[in-house]
């Protein structure tokens, strides 16, 4: 039973992770997308200029896709693991969310690299 809710958790925060890089790869280029969006990377270089926030994320488009696809699937594997034990469960859910944030990060640090060059 916990092992259940533990992965139920799990696939949520997952989905979440999900939601938020796939609403970050179809904001990229929107007029509502602007430099400081919630959705969007930090940095100061991004923050600088309206065209280096834009070109950074356009940089960072496919690797933020990569980690929403990959929260996505894991979220649903993840949840498919309720016949495993506990620890089994924690250890997957925390190696997806490391795998995705990994890609995030690295994501931001594209968008950084290219913010810089425009700046």
């Amino acid at each position: 039973m916990a092992a259940s809710i533990l992965a139920f958790v799990f696939g949520c925060l997952l989905l979440a992770l999900a939601a938020r890089y796939v609403a970050l790869v179809v904001m990229v280029g929107k007029e509502r997308f602007r430099p400081g969006h919630p959705l969007g990377f930090r940095g100061r270089a991004l923050l600088r200029s309206e065209e280096a926030w834009h070109v950074g994320h356009l940089a960072a488009r496919p690797l933020a896709g990569m980690a929403a696809a990959c929260a996505g699937v894991n979220a649903f594997a993840t949840v498919g693991l309720t016949s495993l034990s506990i620890v089994a469960v924690t250890v997957v859910g925390l190696l997806a969310i490391a795998c995705v944030t990994a890609l995030g990060a690295l994501a931001r640090s594209l968008a950084l690299k290219a913010a810089k060059k425009i700046n």
